[in-house]
């Protein structure tokens, strides 16, 4: 990649799903509250009696906590195939490279997290694969070598025997010969 940022165009990316969400939220919320402090203000206020005053106040209160109450559903939208990844990262920081994270259904950001998550998954299964096969075919190297070695020791102690017993044979030669000088001579 050199650095560089690959910038990918989503259909119902993160910022548009915030920006209706937000905005669905606002309608209802808002639009929910002027319904109850212009349409049914009256009817409420002859049961309750309360000044305009409060019952605005309560009905904003109310639409505050609906607005809070409404997110905190819809975040688990977002949040949701962000849990699941961070499980199959748990998963692959303990070790185990099989899990594969369970796709967004939606075209944004956290669809094509998870599915450079799942690439990056399959390359380290193949680098894995490729250690290991070459370790296997390193340890048989070795064996192979230290098999040619231990030949080599045994042909070495072999050609030191042979050197022993060329030499002895040579002190021998040379003290026959030396013995026949000595009767040569008397």
């Amino acid at each position: 990649s050199g650095g560089k940022e690959m910038k990918t165009k989503h259909r119902f990316s993160l910022r548009i799903k915030l920006v209706v969400f937000t905005t669905v939220l606002a309608l209802i919320t808002y639009g929910t509250s002027a319904v109850f402090i212009y349409v049914f203000y009256d009817y409420i206020n002859s049961f309750l009696g309360l000044s305009q005053e409060a019952y605005v106040i309560i009905t904003l209160s109310l639409g505050i906590i609906w607005s809070g109450i409404l997110a905190y559903f819809a975040a688990g939208c977002i949040t949701k195939p962000l849990l699941k990844l961070r499980d199959a990262a748990d998963e692959a920081a303990k070790g185990n490279m099989t899990k594969e994270v369970d796709l967004s259904k939606s075209d944004d950001e956290i669809r094509s997290l998870g599915l450079s998550f799942n690439t990056m998954l399959t390359n380290l299964r193949e680098i894995i694969t490729n250690i290991e096969q070459n370790f296997d075919q390193t340890n048989k190297s070795v064996k192979t070598i230290k098999d040619a070695a231990a030949d080599a020791e045994e042909q070495a102690n072999a050609i030191a025997s042979t050197i022993e017993e060329i030499a002895s044979g040579a002190e021998n030669s040379s003290s026959s010969i030396l013995q026949t000088a000595e009767a040569v001579e008397e």
